[in-house]
């Protein structure tokens, strides 16, 4: 009788282990994606700390000197680029060259934070011994396990890429925790001055496409898939708006095509051909339900400092959001489940700048002015197509 008790006494212990474990599963799962805020410096425009906002602000960096986070598609990672210490005090006040730039992780349940790009040894801007690299925004894989991003590296003491000519195509797995080289020399870059004009590295479901300057007046996207494998390349492009606008992917039924934010042409990434886009670029969140808002890119005004914005509820109208400027893509951002957004005014764009919360149809001031960008959900475009019969 003692034995079968002590029997029934464990098997309870049991099922409670199991249910506990999957409720704190269950739990972890729906913990609300915060809103992520990238605050300036006060020296810097581009150069700040990242808060995460969730009715309150919690400071997720130390240094100061990093950019605009980028969430992974599957929400559990952030990725961000940062200044490192040697460059912030070695550079000359008011320096226009392209920054040194790390590439940092950081996991959002647990405590896994990695540095998975840092600079070469001995990294210096002392004449005759500068060394250092140069990285472009990271970008996830659309399955979230790894990252890619273009980088230039210089070496004067060793004689590497001494004028910042050589740019490549590197990719990080984050489960094997390696980095690998997978283009080594990309289309040649513009310069502005004697700094690069970074290209950028924009993984998708049709592959990895990399915008590159060539020039003052036109750009070039390059499609490669995951092995390094040239897919297509575009001819050079004028007046298509990467100039001004980042570039996204986009999908239209049942293809992936590349075009950017403003943009009115899309890119086969298979043949690099162009074609008009015959719609215009809608923001959604792949994470939200059929009711999430979306968000379709307005024309521009007449005053050219204010774009409107329409917002959509289950494919109807149910707004305008005006005075949003969105060139670099972090200027707004959806809540995972779709019922929120969040969005940067810029002193001049018809108030004092500052960061607002859109909810139900109406906005509200979050507080701070110095924002430099947002990242909430994993994000996602669709070509939007007008309703002939309205």
């Amino acid at each position: 009788m003692l034995l079968k008790r002590s029997r029934l006494l464990i098997m309870f212990a049991l099922i409670t282990a199991v249910v506990g474990i999957q409720s704190a599963t269950a739990q972890a799962k729906t913990t609300p994606l915060p809103l992520f805020v990238a605050l300036n410096n006060g020296q810097s425009r581009v150069e700040g700390d990242i808060f995460a906002w969730n009715n309150g602000f919690t400071k997720k960096t130390l240094s100061s000197h990093n950019d605009v986070p980028v969430v992974s598609p599957t929400g559990d990672w952030i990725a961000f680029t940062s200044v490192p210490a040697f460059y912030v005090a070695q550079r000359p006040p008011n320096d226009e060259h392209t920054a040194a730039k790390n590439i940092q992780i950081l996991k959002l349940t647990g405590t896994d934070s990695r540095l998975i790009a840092d600079q070469p040894p001995k990294a210096s801007l002392k004449d005759g011994k500068v060394a250092y690299t140069i990285r472009s925004v990271p970008s996830w894989s659309p399955d979230g396990k790894a990252l890619v991003w273009t980088e230039v590296t210089t070496n004067q003491t060793s004689g590497v890429n001494p004028k910042l000519q050589d740019e490549q195509l590197v990719i990080y797995t984050v489960d094997t925790k390696k980095q690998q080289i997978i283009v080594p020399k990309l289309p040649q870059h513009y310069f502005i001055g004697d700094s690069p004009y970074m290209s950028k590295a924009l993984w998708g479901a049709g592959g990895i496409a990399v915008l590159t300057k060539l020039n003052e007046q036109e750009f070039a996207v390059t499609v490669y898939d995951a092995s390094g494998k040239q897919l297509s390349q575009t001819d050079p492009l004028a007046g298509s708006g990467f100039d001004i606008s980042a570039m996204i992917w986009i999908k239209d039924a049942d293809h992936d095509y590349i075009s950017n934010v403003g943009g009115r042409i899309i890119i086969d990434p298979q043949s690099g051909k162009t074609d008009d886009m015959n719609g215009i670029p809608e923001l959604y969140s792949p994470t939200a339900a059929a009711n999430g808002m979306s968000l379709a890119y307005g024309n521009a005004s007449a005053n050219e400092a204010s774009t409107s914005w329409n917002i959509f509820i289950n494919g109807k109208s149910a707004g305008v959001l005006d005075s949003v400027i969105v060139n670099f893509g972090s200027e707004i951002a959806l809540s995972p489940d779709g019922q929120s957004l969040a969005y940067i005014l810029f002193p001049g764009q018809g108030s004092n700048g500052g960061l607002f919360l859109y909810q139900k149809g109406k906005s509200r001031d979050l507080g701070p002015a110095n924002v430099m960008g947002l990242a909430w959900s994993p994000q996602a475009w669709r070509v939007f197509h007008f309703d002939p019969n309205g």
